[in-house]
């Protein structure tokens, strides 16, 4: 498409989405964030209901190289920004970029698999993976086209919207990404160089960081970023405690020293919960719920709240809800009234066994917890005060 063909349905997008944004403050998860961070009671419980790709109505398709053009990469995510309404689910006017968790695997030469979320399709040897060093943290991979993104971002959208931070995982998630099953085993077989290249992988991480916010700026990071680094442990919830100690903590920790706060994402892994809950005194946010067929467990809700009791962490309650409608109904609203005690709790949740079919009933029950928050968290929580 022509240039400034996009860029003008680009600016009526955003007109739509500034609509959209006003017609819908029950909805806007940025707004319900910013008093969670302020650990204030928020007047709606902006919770997320989702079930899991339909394969058997034709999801899962492979998604398109994204990086056509930038204008045009840009008005799809534009597109994408309200479509949670559907189902009744939270909006916000901030832009994801990057490519999930597969986003920093192509800085290491690694070619990722679109179908599959952009994920390796291959991995490197330990011995390739040093002999190959440290990527440039601004010209490596798919860097330069995520700056790209982000600056034509930056230049045709207003200030209100923000723009997110790509997903760069952890030093440890990373080091799994390139060099697959080896990251489990070379910390007893070769540990001096397993050590030496999670030294490569951590300032790279670091150092990468620092560049997407530079290329965001802080008036354009949603709230909470400026000042704070999230670390995404989900392969440790394939080790023990004992080798997270030993082998991945020190690195997470000199993370978590270039930035205020740090945040970590659990997969609600019940080991990493508590030792990262443990070892870093400047947490922020940390993650706890349900996950029925999780590889180490999960952290139960009522362990987690009472675990961080004391403490200003916001917990993001996670879990998987069962397939009957009234079952899913009561176990929300549990999990909804501790709202009443904790401004700094979060709600997602998800259907594994609906489906397409089922979205009408999904909305239907979205409604009910509207209206159970309304009557039964709200008054409780603040006195009714905004």
């Amino acid at each position: 498409m022509d240039r400034a063909f996009v860029k003008e349905k680009i600016a009526e997008r955003i007109a739509e989405i500034d609509q959209e944004l006003k017609i819908h403050p029950e909805r806007r998860s940025d707004l319900a964030w910013q008093k969670i961070w302020q650990n204030q009671p928020r007047q709606y419980p902006v919770l997320s209901l989702n079930r899991i790709t339909d394969i058997s109505a034709g999801e899962g398709k492979s998604a398109p190289h994204p990086f056509s053009s930038p204008e045009e990469h840009l008005l799809t995510k534009l597109d994408d920004l309200t479509r949670p309404l559907a189902l009744l689910n939270p909006i916000a006017p901030i832009l994801p970029t990057g490519l999930g968790p597969g986003t920093l695997a192509t800085c290491f030469g690694l070619t990722v698999q679109a179908e599959a979320g952009y994920v390796p399709a291959t991995s490197l040897s330990l011995a390739q993976a040093l002999k190959q060093g440290m990527p440039d943290p601004e010209k490596s991979g798919w860097l330069p086209l995520i700056k790209q993104e982000i600056l034509v971002a930056r230049e045709l959208t207003p200030s209100w919207m923000k723009i997110a931070l790509p997903d760069t995982q952890g030093p440890f998630n990373l080091a799994h990404l390139i060099l697959g099953n080896e990251s489990f085993t070379a910390p007893f077989t070769q540990p001096e160089k397993f050590f030496s290249y999670l030294e490569i992988v951590t300032e790279f991480f670091v150092e990468v960081n620092k560049k997407f916010r530079e290329w965001i700026t802080a008036e354009r990071l949603p709230e909470g970023k400026v000042d704070s680094v999230s670390i995404a442990e989900c392969s440790v919830n394939l080790v023990s405690a004992d080798f997270y100690r030993r082998f991945i903590l020190p690195f997470d920790l000199r993370v978590a020293k270039n930035w205020k706060y740090v945040d970590i994402h659990t997969c609600s892994g019940p080991h990493v919960f508590q030792v990262t809950l443990d070892s870093f005194p400047n947490l922020v946010a940390t993650e706890a719920g349900f996950i029925e067929k999780a590889c180490a467990g999960w952290t139960p809700v009522e362990l987690a709240v009472r675990l961080i009791q004391g403490r200003q962490i916001i917990l993001r309650i996670g879990e998987e809800l069962p397939a009957d409608f009234n079952q899913a109904e009561e176990y929300v609203k549990k999990r909804l009234l501790l709202a009443r005690n904790n401004h700094q709790l979060s709600f997602s949740f998800t259907g594994m066994y609906w489906k397409k079919t089922d979205e009408p009933a999904i909305r239907k029950l979205h409604r009910r917890l509207d209206d159970f928050w309304a009557k039964e968290v709200w008054p409780l929580a603040c006195g009714g005060k905004n």
